[in-house]
C-alpha cells in the first residue's frame, strides 16, 4: 500500500500552501500487501477522503488556536488486514461532523420527514453524507459544493465489494473506515500439523504459542482445560484439538513430509483470541511462519465460515488458511452450550447438510451485477433450487408474471426500478406481498434496513454474504411463509 499513501504527502503540501491551512499527514501501514489492482483502485476514493478531511474536518489555525488546539491539524492514514478483510481508516483531529446541519439538509432533500428526522440518532444521521447531493458546504470551492459528494466514494467502494463507514466525535475529529475484502492478498501466516493436515493459521488473533507444563492441563467435564496465569490472575482456558476444531467433512490425501516424532504430553498450544475470551488450540507441530499470497476459493457453498482461503507453499505443497477469530467464534459457541456435551470439540457450523431440504422451488434473483446473479445462481443451483434472474425491478415483475416463485432475492441499488420501488408495488400488489422477498446489498446503514423493513421486505443481507448464512435465511424464510398461489393477475400490474 505504501506505493498509494505515500502520494498523499504532495496532495496535502499543495492543499495546505494554496489554502493557508497547515496539515501534517501521518501513514501506517506502508507494508500491508495486496493485489496491485486494488490498491490502484483505491486512490481516487481515498484523494475524495483525504480532501474532505482537510476541507471539512480540520479548521483554519484560528478557530484551533481559539479552540486549545494546535495551530497545524493532523490526518491520518492507516492500512493493515483484519481476517478476511483490508481496512483503511482516514482520521483527522478537526472539527468533526456538523450533525444538525446534516440533519436539515437530509430534510430539505426530502430524505426523512422533521418527526422522523427528530427521532435519528447520531449514527443515522452521519450516514445520510453518502446520499447524493448532500453537501453542507456554505459556498462552492474546488474542494466543496459542488454536487459531487461522498456517495461517489460508497459507489467505488461497493465496486470492489467495500464498505463506507463514517464516525465523528464533536470537536475532536472524524474517522472514515474502509473495509475490501481481498480475494488475494498476502500475509504473514502460521503454519502447522492437525493429524495428518498442514494448516495455516492468520496471525491476527494469535495471542501466545506455548508448550504446557504436566500440571497446566486438567479435565473438567470430559473437556481439557489449561490454567494459567493472566495479569496475575489465574485463567481456565478450553483446550480443543485443531484437528478435531475443523468440522467440515472432506477427504483429503496425506501429505508427504517428514513428521517429527513429538510427546503427546508436550503438544504446542496456540491461544487464540476473540474480544476478551481465549481458546488453546492444541496442534501436533508448529512449522514456523511464512509469508504467503493467500487465494479465494471462491463462493463455494459447502466451505465452512472459518476456511479463508488457501495458499501454495514455496514447494507446491497446498495448505487450507483458516480465519482464527472465526474459528474461535464458532468453538466459543459450542463451548457455551450445555445441551451439548461435546460442543467444547465440535462447534456447530452452518453445513448445508443442516438446512432442510427444499426440492425444485424457484427463486428470483433481481441484481443489476451479472456477476452477482450468476455466483447466487451457482449457489442455489447446487443446493436444490430452480432459479430466475432479472436486472431490475421491472424484469423482475415481468418474470414474477410467468412463473410461480417461491422467493425473491433482492438488491437495493438498480436501474429501471430500484429494490425499494419494488417493495412499494410488492406491499400494494395481494398476489404479490406473500412472496418472501430478502433484501441482499452492500447498504449497510440503519435507515436502509428500517426503510426495507416497513415496505415489508422479510429479511435484510448484507453484501459480501455467506452462502451457508444466505441458504440458512432462504430455507427459515421459506418454512415460516406458505407457498403463494400462482399469480394469474400480474399481467395487470406491468400494463
Amino acid at each position: 500500500m505504501g506505493h498509494v499513501l505515500q502520494r498523499f504527502h504532495q496532495v496535502l503540501d499543495r492543499l495546505s500552501s494554496q489554502h493557508h491551512k497547515p496539515v501534517t499527514l501521518k501513514i501506517q501501514g506502508e507494508d500491508v500487501l495486496v493485489d496491485k489492482a486494488i490498491a490502484d483502485k483505491l486512490y481516487d476514493p481515498l484523494l475524495h477522503l483525504v480532501r474532505n478531511a482537510f476541507d471539512h474536518g480540520i479548521e483554519t489555525p484560528e478557530i484551533r488556536q481559539n479552540q486549545g488546539k494546535a495551530n497545524k491539524g493532523q490526518i491520518q492514514l492507516s492500512a493493515n488486514q483484519r481476517g478476511r478483510y483490508l481496512v483503511i481508516k482516514i482520521r483527522d483531529n478537526g472539527q468533526g461532523l456538523k450533525l444538525e446541519a446534516i440533519r436539515q439538509k437530509a430534510i430539505e432533500n426530502q430524505l426523512v420527514t422533521i418527526p422522523e428526522a427528530q427521532r435519528l440518532t447520531p449514527d443515522q444521521i452521519s450516514d445520510f453524507i453518502f446520499e447524493p447531493d448532500l453537501s453542507t458546504a456554505d459556498q462552492v470551492n474546488e474542494l466543496s459544493g459542488r454536487g459531487v459528494g461522498l456517495d461517489a466514494v460508497r459507489a467505488q467502494l461497493k465496486a470492489l465489494r467495500g464498505t463506507v463507514t463514517v464516525a465523528s466525535r464533536p470537536g475532536q475529529g472524524t474517522c472514515f473506515t474502509l473495509k475490501i475484502p481481498a480475494d488475494l492478498t498476502i500475509s504473514k501466516l502460521l503454519l502447522c500439523q492437525a493429524g495428518e493436515k498442514l494448516y495455516a493459521l492468520m496471525t491476527d488473533t494469535i495471542e501466545q504459542i506455548l508448550i504446557p507444563k504436566s500440571d497446566q492441563l486438567n479435565t473438567r467435564n470430559n473437556k481439557k482445560v489449561l490454567s494459567l496465569q493472566i495479569d496475575e490472575k489465574a485463567q481456565l482456558i478450553p483446550v480443543i484439538p485443531l484437528s478435531e476444531a475443523l468440522t467440515y467433512n472432506v477427504s483429503l490425501p496425506a501429505p508427504h513430509w517428514h513428521q517429527g516424532k513429538e510427546s503427546s504430553d508436550t503438544r504446542p498450544i496456540i491461544l487464540m483470541r476473540y474480544k476478551k475470551r481465549l481458546v488453546g488450540l492444541e496442534i501436533d507441530q508448529l512449522l514456523g511462519e511464512q509469508e504467503l499470497a493467500i487465494r479465494s476459493l471462491g463462493d463455494m457453498s459447502t466451505i465452512p465460515t472459518y476456511i479463508y482461503g488457501c495458499s501454495t507453499l514455496p514447494d507446491g505443497r497446498l495448505s487450507l488458511v483458516v480465519d482464527g477469530a472465526v474459528l474461535v467464534l464458532n468453538i466459543l459457541k459450542g463451548v457455551s452450550s450445555p445441551e451439548d456435551k461435546i460442543a467444547s470439540r465440535q462447534p456447530q457450523l452452518p453445513h448445508l447438510s443442516k438446512i432442510p431440504a427444499i426440492s425444485k422451488q424457484s427463486i428470483l434473483i433481481m441484481d443489476d451485477s451479472i456477476t452477482v446473479r450468476n455466483t447466487l445462481t451457482e449457489t442455489l443451483q447446487k443446493a436444490g433450487y430452480l432459479v430466475l434472474q432479472a436486472k431490475d425491478g421491472v424484469e423482475g415483475l415481468l418474470k414474477l408474471h410467468q412463473t410461480d416463485v417461491a422467493a425473491i432475492l433482492c438488491d437495493l441499488e438498480m436501474p429501471g426500478m430500484n429494490g425499494f420501488e419494488f417493495l412499494k408495488v410488492r406491499q400494494q400488489t395481494p398476489e404479490l406481498v406473500s412472496i418472501p422477498t430478502i433484501m441482499l446489498t452492500s447498504r449497510t446503514g440503519v435507515k436502509h434496513q428500517q426503510l426495507a423493513q416497513e415496505l415489508g421486505a422479510t429479511s435484510y443481507l448484507t453484501k459480501p454474504y455467506l452462502a451457508p448464512q444466505l441458504l440458512a435465511t432462504l430455507a427459515k424464510v421459506l418454512l415460516q411463509h406458505p407457498k403463494p398461489e400462482p399469480l394469474e393477475m400480474l399481467k395487470s400490474i406491468h400494463g
